[in-house]
């Protein structure tokens, strides 16, 4: 029976080494990801601040129109008096 076991037990113990290249090649691809990964929220985040500047800028410009829209507003409404 231990005989049966021992190539077992060799392929088991001997898939759990890893070389030291493999763990600098892991290193290095946790590196890219890393690098990855600060590069894609540095993009989410300066798309974001556009999206913000954006949107502050269409709300500035709909104050402005509510107010044209206000002033011609009272200016029919005191049209409409005067008639």
């Amino acid at each position: 029976m231990l005989k049966r076991l021992t190539p077992l037990v060799a392929l088991a113990t001997g898939a759990c080494f890893a070389t030291r290249s493999d763990v600098q090649i892991l290193q290095n691809d946790l590196r890219v990801l890393q690098a990855e990964q600060a590069g894609a929220k540095a993009a989410a985040d300066s798309a974001l601040r556009a999206a913000v500047r954006r949107d502050s800028i269409t709300s500035a410009q709909l104050d402005q129109l509510l107010g044209a829209l206000r002033g011609m507003r009272d200016s029919a409404t005191a049209t409409t008096v005067r008639l």
